[in-house]
């Protein structure tokens, strides 16, 4: 698993337990796959961070979601799409491992998403050998700050698509559609 700073946009370690430390923000997270989320409040400030991980939720528009949310992980439900997931403006940090997402239907642009991981999903599997065409359609459909899909960086190359496909794709996309090419632009269902 790769990690980030926020802040400066470097990769830091890897490890199979990670911690993400947002240092200007005056939290600190500590979490991993097998494990509850662990969290050390610091100087009174609030944790951005919301625990959803095998509650059976069969979608999105099942969870209340609190406002200012900067990290959500709904992984190991049976969620298939991102319908009822609202825009959450300072959301940073999106995980759905081992759900059973499709597609990106119902997604909304989330200006601060940094990060988004949906490992072990049949999207994921669908495209396991086209890592472009993931990063175009996470970018089309939430935003060009996302920087990281899966544990891969995204490509000038997978910006440069997402950028001049957008207008075209981004309808069908939002409908369930896939990429399957980028030249010339295909969806398929």
């Amino acid at each position: 698993i790769k990690i980030y700073d926020f802040d400066s946009e470097k990769k830091l370690s890897k490890s199979l337990k990670y911690c993400m430390k947002i240092s200007k923000r005056s939290f600190y997270l500590h979490f991993s796959q097998n494990t509850k989320m662990q969290t050390k409040k610091i100087k009174g400030s609030k944790i951005n961070y919301k625990h959803y991980k095998n509650k059976g939720y069969k979608s999105f528009s099942e969870i209340r979601f609190q406002k200012g949310l900067k990290l959500i992980d709904v992984s190991l439900n049976p969620i298939r799409n991102f319908v009822g997931l609202p825009a959450q403006p300072q959301l940073t940090t999106l995980q759905c491992d081992n759900t059973i997402i499709e597609s990106f239907e119902g997604a909304e642009f989330q200006p601060a998403l940094y990060q988004l991981s949906f490992y072990n999903t049949p999207l994921s599997r669908s495209f396991s050998n086209k890592p472009l065409m993931i990063q175009i359609m996470a970018l089309i459909t939430f935003g060009p700050s996302l920087n990281n899909v899966n544990g891969q960086m995204i490509t000038k190359k997978a910006r440069e698509l997402a950028f001049s496909l957008s207008e075209k794709v981004r309808p069908y996309l939002s409908r369930g559609f896939v990429l399957i090419s980028a030249s010339p632009p295909t969806v398929a269902k």
